[in-house]
């Protein structure tokens, strides 16, 4: 019968032997055997006939007192877990009370999130600490409104159970320390795994920075090559002369559009790169073409850009293709021809200039004539 049992031992299976212990501790200072619950032990646990979850949850919740022998083994358990709550809801409503005793192989920082570290109080289960389980012997009989134990009674008690528990105590110790190890071993092995992922990684995203350089490298180059095949093309289908609309209504004007746009979008990554005679020479073609499709403001860029860069002759018969509005005076291009004239030695490339400047300040003179006449 189960009435009369008003303590209860609740503890993992794998801490039997020291549940079995304590049972005998208690009785040492006063607890009536037939007065303690403790499943582990034959006449105290669960009666003939009786059903396991039936016979504990009954126990626990008629017992006044409920000792919880806590371990790793305990809060891994989740009958052990079960236990504990329902001690600590007869403790909330002030049904029992509940003691534990802290075995070696765990912490209360361990426990949090189970018990209330903070209010409910702990005994050590630590041969270092055997005032721990004195006190607890006298509050258990106390509780029980049992007669205080004699102090010889509680230091022998003490002993005994001590003396009997060495054992488990040390193996408990000696397992955490080996689980530990088990744990550092692993978590050493662990961060070798992720250092080596990490430097794995490394080289990784390393050659594929490589590969991205290496790639964009070549397509730059492949870029150039067409920016110079242009140039070459173009070079060749205009020479000097330039594109006489003749020329250019020839070809389809897709054509001339699509090979200038895609000169004018690879010359903006590489206009600054060594200019090529037929480069400078894409100039003048450049401002024909823009002629052309009616562009009069590129194509006067273009011209001007031509005059800038070309260190060779050249003559006004360059210019005829290039179609200027009525409004143009060239006056940029007049300017860049005197500078050149100032820096250009006595030769052909200097006369080139000169009539090409000639040219240009005729043309602005009939311009104004023109603009007074009107």
């Amino acid at each position: 019968m189960l009435f009369n049992k008003n303590v209860f031992i609740s503890h993992s299976s794998v801490n039997k032997e020291i549940a079995e212990h304590l049972s005998a501790y208690l009785i040492r200072v006063g607890v009536k055997e037939k007065n303690i619950f403790c499943s582990s032990i034959m006449g105290q646990g669960v009666g003939n006939g009786e059903k396991l979850n039936a016979a504990i949850g009954k126990a626990i919740r008629k017992s006044k007192l409920i000792i919880y022998l806590l371990s790793h083994d305990f809060i891994n358990s989740s009958y052990c877990m079960e236990e504990l709550g329902v001690g600590w809801y007869l403790a909330q409503y002030h049904k029992a009370m509940c003691f534990y005793l802290v075995l070696p192989d765990i912490s209360l920082s361990e426990l949090n999130g189970f018990v209330n570290s903070k209010i409910d109080k702990f005994s050590f289960v630590d041969p270092e600490q055997k005032e721990d389980i004195e006190f607890f012997g006298i509050e258990v009989a106390k509780r029980l409104r049992l007669k205080r134990p004699e102090h010889q009674i509680i230091v022998n008690a003490n002993r005994t159970f001590f003396y009997a528990i060495e054992k488990n105590l040390s193996d408990l110790v000696v397992r955490i320390e080996n689980e530990k190890l088990k744990e550092d071993a692993k978590k050493n092995e662990i961060d070798n795994l992720k250092n080596k992922i990490e430097q794995q990684a490394e080289l990784i995203e390393k050659q594929r920075r490589e590969k991205q350089i290496e790639f964009e490298k070549i397509e730059k180059d492949k870029r150039e090559i067409k920016y110079r095949t242009i140039e070459g093309m173009f070079f060749l289908l205009g020479a000097r002369n330039g594109i006489s609309k003749k020329q250019f209504d020839s070809l389809e004007k897709q054509f001339w559009v699509k090979m200038l746009n895609e000169y004018v979008e690879l010359e903006k990554e590489f206009e600054n790169s060594y200019i090529s005679i037929a480069g400078v020479m894409m100039q003048i073609l450049l401002a024909d073409i823009y002629s052309h499709i009616g562009l009069l403001e590129e194509a006067y860029e273009r011209m001007l850009k031509f005059i800038e860069l070309t260190e060779s002759n050249f003559y006004p018969y360059c210019f005829d293709n290039i179609i200027l509005a009525e409004t143009n005076f060239a006056d940029e291009a007049i300017e860049l021809l005197k500078n050149k004239l100032q820096d250009c030695p006595i030769g052909v490339v200097r006369d080139s200039y000169k009539e090409t400047l000639d040219f240009f300040e005729e043309r602005k003179k009939k311009l104004l004539s023109k603009q007074t006449n009107a």
